[in-house]
């Protein structure tokens, strides 16, 4: 397959999946969506991550781009997530970015802290690499889910801001019981 067609293919596939994670500086409340019971991180924090733990559970391994304190914009991602109306069990992912933009013909090129990629994790396990800001998510387990996404730079360093790492969690409660 030709490399732009294989990376247009990914890049819609990456819309689809971030389609279902929610919007930077909204939260998903249960009052919103009350089907997908969601308790959420800390949402809104200067950083827009958590504590330097280790965001992936499997893969490449990456190294951390630290972002310098003070940094004027550093970039952050917002999880947002709908109950697919066509497929039982299935979520569509939406993230919402600031300060960051997805390239993937920068893709294994020059470094840079408000642009590259992202990666999805469901319950501590690497899914998939995000180009886009939507994704589709079916398949999914019975039972508590923890869904991840870290923000990574065009030569896969995950980023970190003022000693956590750019990006959100949602935790769904019993989804598809």
């Amino acid at each position: 397959m030709y490399p732009a067609l294989k990376t247009s293919l990914v890049m819609v596939s990456l819309f689809f999946l971030a389609s279902l994670l929610p919007a930077a500086g909204a939260h998903a409340h249960e009052a919103n969506y009350p089907h997908l019971h969601i308790a959420q991180s800390d949402h809104g924090k200067k950083g827009h991550g958590h504590d330097m733990q280790k965001p992936r559970g499997g893969g490449m391994k990456h190294s951390v781009k630290m972002i310098p304190a003070g940094y004027k914009n550093p970039p952050g991602v917002k999880i947002r997530l709908e109950k697919d109306a066509h497929a039982k069990g299935a979520l569509n992912l939406f993230l919402d970015l600031e300060n960051f933009r997805f390239a993937p013909e920068e893709v294994n090129k020059t470094s840079k802290i408000n642009e590259g990629h992202a990666h999805l994790y469901l319950n501590g396990k690497k899914l998939t690499r995000l180009y886009a800001a939507s994704y589709f998510i079916d398949k999914l387990p019975k039972g508590n889910l923890e869904i991840r996404v870290t923000l990574s730079t065009n030569m896969h360093e995950d980023l970190s801001y003022e000693g956590k790492f750019v990006q959100d969690v949602v935790v769904l409660k019993d989804l598809n019981n």
